[in-house]
């Protein structure tokens, strides 16, 4: 049964295993060296101890030579030779002593070299005490020769035993710490090597449980974003399942308003956008007096009732307009087209509206060479929305600037107004839908607060980008910029407007 764990225990785990073999690793290692030391200085005891019976060795040999020169001539030399072998004899048995002071084997053994060498030296001083050179002083000198000579033998016997037994002890001692040393090298190596297996190990894990459940995540809300089909729930109890499933989630919510969304349209579409028109006409039929000569009164009523009809009729077909573009439904005729007719075409819309408001429109002359592919209707209808607004804000006896400029392979398209510009908070979010400077701009200024947005959403189905820049209080420059047409392309037709189609390019939109 796998286990459940949420990203924290597995960020745990993923510290957890390294860091407890580490300590396990670390520990045995320690272990391994200390035993290797322990058996370093057993072997360095055992040379000390190898050193210092050798040493009483070579006195006990030093004393046999002695002891006979006394037993022939008791000089005050060799006297004094004898007292300092047996001076050097003590300390020696003092040092082997204090070494063998742990090892009870040991001990025995060096209370008997201790006797061998106390005979030795009590065999010695009598030889310096005694003072009869006759016939039996000689026979007991050359008895306590013998004797001593016999004792160095002993002593040379049991000081040998322990020289062998030490060497044994030292080289035991040295083969293990080797062993123990190889051990430790194999300890490295192994460790390395499990450590980079683990490491291995724990990344593939987390990769699989983390990493690729995040890229999962991460391409649902890429596809969210598109509003394509998103890819299957992850399976799992984590933080990662959790977040895939509120996706999930939220792409049935987006799925279900969008079946909403269209139903709204529909509404708005048959079940008022016809009884409006036919209000439109009735009311076009009352102003024009078919019921009759209306009264003062009556007549401003009608305007007014004729302008907010207008008023939402505009608003529900800006309404259809961005959905369907949103959508891509809207088919889109991409040919070479002369930029100067398309201005030409927009100012001539205009031009009423802004002499009604006052204001002038300059045109830049533009050579008929220069030609953007693009849908002339649709990019007509943004050039006039621009010029709309730039018209609609400026001050009367004030003038609106449009112009091309040839950039390379691209052509911008600039609108400039001397209007009141766009506060600095406004501007990242004017091309949004329903997005007026003021709340006040619907009702006095006119208009839905989808133009813009209607706009961006035309030139970008072009490939192209639209944007603004514009100091408050100052006036604004509304531009968009188009792929440029070769002239060897073709030149546009004049007919091709409002015609049927030529060359269709829907637009695909995510589901």
């Amino acid at each position: 049964m796998a286990l459940k764990l949420k990203i924290f225990h597995k960020g745990i785990l993923l510290v957890a295993l390294p860091s407890l073999f580490q300590v396990v690793f670390v520990v045995t290692l320690s272990n391994l060296l200390e035993k290797a030391e322990l058996e370093a200085k057993t072997a360095s005891h055992s040379k000390e101890v190898i050193a210092s019976a050798m040493t009483l060795t070579r006195i006990s040999v030093d004393a046999a030579m002695t002891g006979a020169s006394l037993g022939v001539a008791p000089t005050p030399e060799a006297e004094a030779r004898a007292r300092f072998i047996m001076k050097a004899a003590d300390i020696e048995v003092a040092r082997l002593a204090f070494l063998c002071a742990k090892s009870a084997d040991q001990k025995a053994m060096l209370r008997r070299i201790q006797e061998l060498v106390k005979i030795l030296f009590e065999t010695m001083k009598s030889m310096e005490q005694n003072s009869d050179n006759g016939f039996e002083g000689i026979l007991g000198q050359r008895s306590k020769i013998m004797k001593i000579r016999l004792i160095a033998i002993k002593l040379d016997a049991a000081l040998n035993k322990v020289i062998a037994e030490e060497s044994a002890a030292e080289e035991e001692s040295g083969n293990k710490a080797q062993e123990i040393r190889k051990m430790a090298q194999q300890l490295v190596w192994i460790a390395l090597c499990v450590n980079i297996s683990l490491a291995g190990i724990l990344a593939l894990y987390f990769t699989k449980s983390v990493s690729s459940r995040l890229l999962i995540v991460q391409e649902n809300t890429s596809r969210l974003a598109r509003k394509q089909q998103l890819v299957p729930s992850i399976e799992g109890d984590d933080e990662i399942a959790e977040l895939d499933q509120a996706f999930h989630k939220a792409a049935d919510e987006l799925k279900e308003l969008e079946q909403f969304k269209q139903q709204l349209i529909g509404i708005v579409s048959h079940e008022l956008k016809t009884p409006l028109s036919a209000m439109q006409v009735n009311i076009a039929l009352m102003a024009g007096g078919i019921t009759g000569e209306l009264p003062p009164k009556a007549q401003q009523k009608v305007k007014i009732l004729d302008s907010n009809v207008n008023r939402l009729i505009r608003l529900i077909n800006d309404l259809l307009d961005i959905d369907k573009l949103e959508a891509g439904k809207f088919e889109l005729v991409i040919k070479p087209n002369s930029v100067q007719r398309i201005l030409e075409s927009a100012i001539e819309s205009v031009r009423a509206f802004a002499e009604e408001r006052k204001v002038e429109i300059d045109c830049v002359e533009l050579s008929e060479d220069l030609r953007v592919e693009a849908d002339m209707d649709r990019v007509v209808q943004v050039v006039v929305n621009l010029l709309s607004n730039a018209v609609k804000y400026s001050p009367e006896g004030s003038r609106v600037r449009i112009e091309a400029l040839d950039i390379e392979d691209i052509v911008e398209i600039r609108v400039t107004d001397l209007g009141r510009g766009i506060p600095e908070t406004h501007i990242s979010r004017i091309f949004d839908r329903f997005q007026q400077v003021e709340a006040s701009d619907a009702k006095e200024k006119g208009g839905t607060g989808l133009g813009l947005a209607i706009c961006k959403a035309i030139i970008e189905q072009h490939g192209g980008t639209i944007n603004v820049h514009s100091t408050f209080g100052k006036g604004s420059v509304f531009f968009f910029r188009l792929k440029k047409a070769n002239v060897s392309d073709g030149a546009d037709d004049p007919t091709a407007l409002n015609l049927e189609r030529e060359v269709l390019m829907p637009q695909k939109r995510d589901a």
